[in-house]
């Protein structure tokens, strides 16, 4: 190989002046900011296609239809300076991780109650209470009654006996 492509020793010894070593912070810490405001964008985007994806598919599972698939997670990049021994600057930018969190799954649907009317009555004995004449709710339904709605707020459970039905307040 030739000496002639080979770098001049003597050229990286010599130090820059002072406003070129200012202009090489500036050109930097502008690039530095570039890159900072991009992965500020992509978090936004992400998290709005996150959020985006979940309303979507909140309806979609509502409707019977197929789930999407989820967003993807972009790349946080950060800028790599390096000076080499000729005083050559060179910039690169390289991806350190990903940015912010995985999008979040579905929640679970709720649980449907089944279909009937809840009538409780009195105390009977231990946790049970009468099952009142109006009450149309299946046999072992469990119900969760509202501080209005009964003798004692609390979740109740539906037994049919030989002699009748009654609710056992299970808590």
């Amino acid at each position: 190989m030739s000496d002639a492509f080979l770098p001049d020793p003597s050229v990286g010894a010599t130090p820059l002046p002072p406003s070129e070593v200012a202009y090489r912070a500036a050109v930097v810490a502008g690039i530095q900011r570039q890159v900072g405001h991009f992965n500020e964008q992509a978090a936004l985007n992400y998290e709005t296609a996150c959020s985006n994806w979940l309303l979507n598919n909140s309806q979609r599972r509502d409707m019977g239809l197929p789930l999407t698939p989820k967003p993807v997670q972009p790349a946080r990049y950060e800028v790599r300076v390096v000076e080499d021994q000729d005083g050559v600057l060179w910039m690169w930018s390289e991806s350190v991780g990903l940015i912010g969190e995985p999008c979040p799954d579905l929640p679970p649907l709720p649980e449907v109650p089944p279909e009937g009317r809840v009538r409780i009555g009195q105390h009977v004995y231990g946790a049970f209470y009468q099952c009142l004449r109006e009450d149309t709710m299946p046999a072992g339904a469990t119900v969760v009654v509202p501080p209005s709605d009964g003798p004692e707020p609390g979740t109740y459970r539906k037994h049919v006996t030989p002699f009748g039905a009654l609710w056992e307040k299970v808590n």
